[in-house]
């Protein structure tokens, strides 16, 4: 992932988490705080051009509704 395409990245993971208790939860919580749909962890130096190590992170509150029986 690199600074320009982390709007795509995020887009795939959340359509990677369609249909899953995870999901649900991430879609309620944006339903409750449209303030922050994902946030980026980026772990290395932003000189850093090669082998950066980020993440996209979907924040939710997970509820006993959404956990699978």
């Amino acid at each position: 992932m690199t600074d320009y395409n982390v709007g795509e990245e995020a887009a795939a993971l959340q359509a990677s988490l369609e249909g899953t208790a995870w999901s649900a939860a991430i879609e309620k919580t944006q339903k409750a705080d449209t303030t922050s749909v994902y946030t980026v962890a980026q772990y290395n130096s932003p000189f850093e051009f090669n082998d950066r190590v980020n993440e996209i992170w979907m924040l939710f509150d997970m509820e006993d509704e959404f956990l699978p029986v």
